[in-house]
């Protein structure tokens, strides 16, 4: 335990070294920590990845998250545990991953009914995990019209490339 809050307060330090850290720890063993290690271990490591998201300092994050199995419903048994900071933070880092890349938003909703999971939230009484919640919320509503416009973008470019132009949406 001691050795997992170090290392988070060394990444909010220094959030480069998270690369190294998730390396030698693996992305297997790092979700399954979230899910099955002790409330103070898996508060560590949700630290660590949320000062990883938020500085962008690890490229690779992204796509390794993406493909590992266990991260999404290790993500999601967090979203329910019974700590309040862990849940908080839980819903911070949909977020970040939401800006990171928008395809999130549409692989948790697929695989995990995160919709369904946010009206759940809004019955949780604690102000921390509520302001977390409106910070989710809000950052949703800032990411919709950028998803919107970039999908645009592209329906008009295939448009022009197959010599016609796109109606005015």
């Amino acid at each position: 335990m001691s050795s997992a809050v170090a290392l988070s307060h060394i990444c909010g330090l220094n959030p480069q070294l998270f690369h190294s850290i998730f390396e030698r720890i693996t992305a297997p063993v790092y979700c399954l920590t979230l899910t099955e290690g002790s409330p103070r271990v898996q508060q560590a490591f949700i630290t660590m990845l949320n000062l990883a998201l938020t500085a962008n300092v690890y490229p690779k994050i992204n796509d390794i998250l993406l493909t590992e199995e266990s991260f999404l419903p290790s993500l999601m048994k967090l979203h329910e545990h019974q700590s309040i900071v862990i849940r908080g933070k839980c819903l911070l880092t949909f977020l970040l991953l939401f800006k990171l890349d928008f395809r999130w938003m549409s692989v948790v909703q697929n695989q995990v009914k995160f919709f369904n999971m946010l009206d759940r939230v809004l019955k949780d009484n604690y102000k921390y995990v509520q302001c977390c919640l409106l910070c989710l919320i809000d950052g949703i509503l800032e990411i919709v019209p950028t998803i919107f416009q970039t999908v645009a973008q592209e329906l008009s470019s295939l448009v022009k490339s197959q010599g016609s132009e796109m109606p005015h949406l």
